[in-house]
């Protein structure tokens, strides 16, 4: 494993995640202390009612954001992946404690920044701050577009959505016309990204596969048409040419 943003396999890090980890790691490693490190699959970066202590970038692996319901049972809101950051909603707002939770679903290797040295990174990069500020307003925007998903497309169309959203970062095996999926997360947590109950997942899992777009085992979801998935995804008025262009691995 890579131990090092700059080491091979991190070229691919956004510039802004590098940046901070370089001006993290000039300004805040102390001997024995480093800021970036490997924490394993399951460990919580933090958990809501914590207090809020440090900032994190996850330069490697993929973070699962949760909060409670009314119930008290733990729902996955959103997924997190390389190059993004958990805990600065928090730190901008000063509060307290969290009030969600972060939970790694992969290992995943961490920069983590302690809010007072956070203080004096940012005092001393403005043009990082802003970056990072505008960062946050993106993740806000994004929590806005997955509400309006929520209220706006049917069930079956969210879970297509969804699985774009994987094909970005969670890619095994494709090629011109078939792509292996290999999400991160439970059933449970597919549906709560979704925004339905994991009876209704079901449902829409027997519905796409009737309809050819997918296939779903334990842990892999294969999509055996490409240009049939990316057509039902124009078909249900999905704009972003992020979703509709799949990636295909080199």
């Amino acid at each position: 494993m890579a131990t090092h943003p700059e080491d091979d396999g991190y070229a691919a890090l956004p510039a802004l995640t590098a940046r901070f980890v370089a001006a993290a790691e000039l300004l805040c490693s102390a001997p024995g202390q480093p800021v970036v490190s490997w924490v394993r699959k399951g460990n919580w970066l933090f958990q809501a009612g914590q207090d809020v202590g440090a900032v994190y970038a996850i330069l490697d692996g993929s973070v699962v954001r949760r909060k409670a319901n009314l119930g008290g049972d733990p729902l996955a809101l959103d997924l997190l992946s390389r190059g993004t950051f958990a805990g600065f909603r928090a730190y901008l707002s000063r509060e307290r404690r969290h009030r969600m939770s972060a939970q790694c679903v992969t290992d995943c290797l961490v920069c983590r920044v302690e809010l007072g040295n956070l203080d004096t990174l940012l005092e001393a990069d403005r043009v990082l701050e802003h970056e990072l500020l505008a960062a946050v307003a993106q993740d806000l925007g994004n929590a806005q577009e997955r509400m309006l998903q929520v209220a706006t497309l049917s069930v079956r169309d969210r879970l297509l959505v969804l699985l774009a959203q994987f094909s970005r970062d969670f890619t095994t095996m494709n090629d011109e016309r078939t792509v292996v999926l290999a999400p991160p997360v439970s059933r449970t947590d597919m549906a709560a990204l979704a925004g339905m109950t994991p009876e209704t997942l079901s449902r829409c899992i027997r519905t796409l596969e009737g309809e050819k777009l997918a296939h779903f085992s334990r842990h892999h979801v294969v999509i055996p048409s490409l240009p049939a998935f990316r057509a039902a995804l124009v078909d249900i008025g999905v704009e972003n040419e992020e979703y509709r262009q799949i990636p295909l691995a080199s």
